[in-house]
């Protein structure tokens, strides 16, 4: 992975999670259509999506991630 370290902000919108694999290179579920906005840092072997808010389908997501 090429971007670790670099703390960037991340604005996302689609018609499915899934087609996110692309990006993590990780099996993400189909889902209704997303909007999330949050931070992204790839450290230690981990994704983390921080101070993240948005919705996927009809419902609100909000908090920390790792992966």
């Amino acid at each position: 992975m090429g971007f670790g370290g670099s703390g960037m902000t991340l604005d996302c919108a689609g018609v499915s999670l899934s087609d996110l694999g692309a990006l993590t290179a990780l099996p993400l579920p189909s889902t209704a259509r997303y909007r999330l906005h949050g931070r992204l840092d790839y450290a230690g072997g981990a994704f983390r999506f921080t101070q993240v808010a948005g919705t996927v389908g009809e419902s609100d997501l909000a908090g920390d991630f790792e992966v």
